[in-house]
């Protein structure tokens, strides 16, 4: 078998991530051929670029994107044997139907996402892989010292002082579906000004923005925020003694794997991709408000108003983040488990279980 990935192959989104942690996987596999074949004609390696000069004849073609960017190719590109893509709501965009209808089968992260992509293409036709975690997140190793840290941050709303000693992250993208504004309001609740403890935010999203929005949900906090890119996430998470999500709907949650394969205590929503990996034994699981329209959303705009998410519960996020502070040894239990149990979410386990698929649904052998 050779195979075509026609991805995003540039840094800077979740896709890409996945995109290249796949074709690196396969290459080094070495059990069939792999072309990867970027979008928008950018690598992020000079190695992928080297791989892209590669023709094979007749291989079985893999899209992996948001399937309506399907219409932007030419009419002679869009013949795909898989879609793979994922979402996060209780159901895909209508549009999504028509671009995936061509293809033999849609490959997905969890069985949360599988469901929602049901809703424009046959169940019984979608294969659910679960990502996988890089090898360079684990417990031992490098941290990002604090000192460096707060010349990287923006200080919000406080006197310029040290970093506290208890440290909850939070790493996202400012959209609806993410839901910071709850994490905010929970930590302004629960903390007071005196205790030894701080949430930090790292996000890419528009700077001046996102303090408008800290200053409306959780002003007088200590609340820091990170815009710069890091190149070694692994070093951060380990900088840290909790992560957070208030996020209302994942279709896996790569943030929070790689916390917790970093061995962090995580607390997420009990809704969602992310519920694949995260159990009441390995994290921190935080009710949800039931089913909510998601009405107002300016960020992404193949989420309609009518699509519905779960809102994590703001006291059960405010118990748990008060138990993680209060209780940092026990806490440090589920991280332990968390870090063992993601040892199996490999990306050559991944890969293997894909290119298992793709020889069943096309009839290619590897």
């Amino acid at each position: 078998m050779n195979i075509e990935w026609v991805g995003p192959l540039t840094s800077g989104t979740g896709y890409s991530t996945v995109s290249i942690a796949y074709v690196q996987a396969i290459e080094r596999m070495g059990i069939c051929g792999i072309r990867p074949v970027s979008m928008n004609g950018k690598y992020e390696h000079a190695w992928l670029e080297e791989a892209s000069n590669r023709r094979f004849l007749d291989p079985v073609v893999l899209f992996h994107n948001v399937p309506n960017m399907i219409k932007d190719m030419p009419s002679e590109k869009r013949k795909f044997d898989a879609i793979m893509t994922y979402f996060e709501m209780d159901r895909a965009p209508q549009e999504w139907k028509h671009f995936m209808s061509g293809a033999k089968c849609v490959i997905t992260c969890s069985n949360y996402s599988a469901d929602s992509l049901a809703t424009v293409y046959p169940r019984e036709k979608i294969h659910v892989v679960p990502l996988g975690v890089g090898t360079e997140f684990i417990p031992k190793g490098m941290m990002v010292d604090t000192n460096f840290l707060s010349y990287q941050k923006e200080m919000l709303l406080h006197d310029e002082e040290p970093l506290p000693t208890f440290k909850f992250l939070y790493v996202f993208e400012w959209v609806e579906r993410k839901r910071p504004w709850d994490l905010l309001r929970a930590f302004r609740e629960e903390f007071k000004e005196d205790e030894d403890v701080c949430l930090v935010l790292k996000t890419s999203s528009a700077t001046s923005a996102i303090r408008y929005e800290i200053n409306k949900w959780a002003k007088g906090s200590k609340v820091y925020l990170i815009n710069d890119r890091l190149e070694d996430m692994p070093a951060l998470y380990r900088a840290v003694d909790c992560y957070v999500s208030s996020a209302a709907c994942e279709g896996w949650g790569e943030p929070l794997s790689e916390a917790m394969a970093c061995g962090l205590p995580t607390i997420a929503g009990e809704n969602g991709g992310n519920l694949e990996f995260m159990d009441y034994t390995n994290s921190f699981l935080v009710k949800t408000v039931g089913w909510k329209p998601i009405e107002t959303n300016t960020m992404e705009s193949v989420i309609k108003p009518w699509f519905m998410y779960k809102p994590v519960s703001v006291k059960s996020l405010r118990e748990a983040m008060r138990y993680v502070f209060d209780n940092p040894t026990e806490a440090k239990k589920y991280g332990k488990k968390a870090s063992d149990d993601m040892r199996k979410f490999s990306w050559v386990a991944s890969a293997s279980k894909l290119l298992k698929i793709l020889e069943s649904v096309t009839g290619v052998k590897l």
